[in-house]
């Protein structure tokens, strides 16, 4: 059986929770919300008690001036198969990211820039057709 709750503390953050037999679940949304009177908001998405999402980030932060982070987890682990698992933005920008594959962390931005670029494949140009 789902429950929620909300709070409010004493600083004007308002939280709310859904629990499904004690444990922090929601199927159809975050299982955590928290709004800060400043504007930043944080979204945490669980499954059983686990930090899980399948398809995007399962903890969102975002701040009043555009800056946030993203986190990708599966089954309580961060964990992101194709990209960065853990993404911090500026206001202006992506700032800092990190891989992370079954709960390690495998690299993160500055191990990334040493890795060789991408090959790139010139294709010859067209001719301009005859007539």
């Amino acid at each position: 059986m789902q429950k929620a709750e909300k709070i409010t503390d004493g600083d004007g953050c308002i939280i709310r929770r859904y629990f499904e037999n004690g444990k922090l679940h929601r199927d159809a949304g975050p299982a955590v919300i928290e709004q800060y009177p400043d504007g930043r908001r944080c979204l945490a998405y669980y499954q059983r008690g686990k930090r899980h999402r399948e398809n995007g980030p399962a903890l969102i932060v975002q701040n009043g001036d555009g800056s946030g982070i993203e986190e990708y987890w599966q089954n309580g682990q961060r964990h992101r198969a194709r990209g960065p698992a853990w993404i911090q933005t500026s206001g202006d920008g992506v700032s800092e990211i990190e891989f992370w594959h079954a709960g390690k962390q495998i690299a993160n931005v500055q191990d990334d820039d040493r890795r060789p670029p991408p090959r790139r494949v010139r294709k010859p140009p067209i001719a301009p057709a005859q007539r």
